[in-house]
């Protein structure tokens, strides 16, 4: 009955609201990559000129009737909407931009295991009218997972990866952690999620933030001291208590935790200081397609990756052969990693890096939300 009422009301809001015929909404999920806030952002003069921008937050999960009907209200008004999860397409009078958050290295949408056929039209894009790519091979692996019209796909490449390349992102580092980590050479942290809807995936033990058997923190943050380095990890909203709760036990210095809150009130994305790193370490996520672009060293700590796939899935066969990067299991692998590149300067994946960023990426440039405003100019306020 609910659900009835809420479409219901949402239809009558879409009918009654004026839609501004130069209105572009972009709809910000958060602030870990957001395509939306990019795009925004990087906005030139004439097109804010030209255009209605707005810049607003998703509805949250846990909202009042009169935020549903704020909310709704704002979307039904815009003729353009952009967003980076959900899809948002009121009526056939709207145009429905999907930007999505990330090129997809485990399975989504109705690859994932224990997918119903009955649930495949809705975690699909049949609503969309456009979808951002970065390549014809981001288009292939996506619509597998998000099954649509694959005409639909516009390759421009990633507004948030604009940010990557063109941010100072030391400068905004030390706006967040101060100037302790102006001198110091800074490592990423990225694991993926894995509280899925409520369904652990993969058994990484969170004993410690890398997953390890077994883990010094005091020899490990000695030794960061030595190298002159410091690992800032950036979990998932979700999982930021863990780690918080983890470094609580520990007197570490060097190890520090990005949380979301930090972001937001600063008003800065992770894309704006994520080239201020050296070397980047995930496990699953798809982050590490973006870093190619800095032609910096990828490490992956793939502690679970047996568990994992048969909780989640990949979209390619043999993960460990797949990723340009040395996989890392125990910490005394992690320092030696940590040490030929810092001190010794060795790359030795560097051309496997160079072939994945020309199979991933068309566009290496900064210029990608430049392409996506073309666009629109040209193909959807022209006709």
């Amino acid at each position: 009955m609910t659900r009835i009422f809420y479409r219901i009301t949402r239809e009558l809001i879409t009918f009654f609201v004026f839609q501004k015929p130069n209105r572009i909404i972009f709809v910000q999920e958060s602030c870990s990559g957001s395509n939306t806030y990019a795009l925004y952002k990087l906005a030139d003069k004439k097109t804010r000129s030209n255009y209605d921008l707005m810049l607003v937050s998703g509805l949250p999960l846990k909202h009042s009737l009169y935020d549903f009907i704020k909310w709704h209200k704002i979307i039904a008004s815009a003729r353009i909407i952009f967003t980076t999860h959900m899809s948002v397409k009121p009526s056939k009078k709207h145009i429905h931009f999907q930007l999505w958050h990330g090129k997809p290295l485990k399975k989504v949408g109705v690859m994932e295991h224990g997918i119903k056929e009955k649930f495949m039209p809705s975690i699909s894009w049949l609503n969309a009218d456009f979808i951002m790519s970065y390549s014809e091979t981001y288009t292939t692996f996506l619509n597998a997972c998000m099954v649509t019209d694959p005409k639909k796909y516009i390759i421009t490449g990633a507004p948030r990866n604009d940010l990557l390349l063109m941010s100072d992102g030391k400068k905004n580092l030390k706006t967040i952690f101060g100037e302790h980590v102006s001198n110091s050479k800074i490592i990423w942290f990225a694991p993926t999620f894995r509280d899925y809807f409520g369904q652990s995936q993969g058994n990484k033990s969170f004993k410690n933030p890398f997953g390890f058997e077994k883990f010094n923190a005091k020899e490990f943050d000695d030794f960061l001291d030595q190298q002159n380095c410091k690992i800032i990890l950036k979990p998932h909203p979700q999982e930021e208590e863990l780690m918080i709760q983890y470094f609580k036990n520990y007197q570490v210095k060097n190890i520090l935790i990005l949380k979301s809150l930090d972001l937001e009130k600063l008003g800065i994305d992770f894309y704006e200081v994520l080239n201020s790193g050296e070397i980047l370490i995930t496990d699953y996520s798809g982050i590490f397609y973006d870093f190619l672009l800095l032609d910096k060293p990828v490490l992956f700590t793939t502690v679970d990756i047996e568990q994992y796939e048969k909780d989640r899935g990949f979209l390619v066969e043999s993960f460990n052969n797949y990723i340009p990067g040395p996989i890392i299991l125990n910490q005394e692998k992690l320092m030696n990693e940590i040490i030929a590149i810092n001190v010794n300067k060795i790359d030795n994946y560097k051309n496997q890096r160079d072939w994945m960023l020309k199979f991933q990426h068309r566009y290496t440039d900064s210029n990608s939300s430049k392409r996506i405003y073309d666009f629109i100019n040209q193909e959807v306020f022209t006709n």
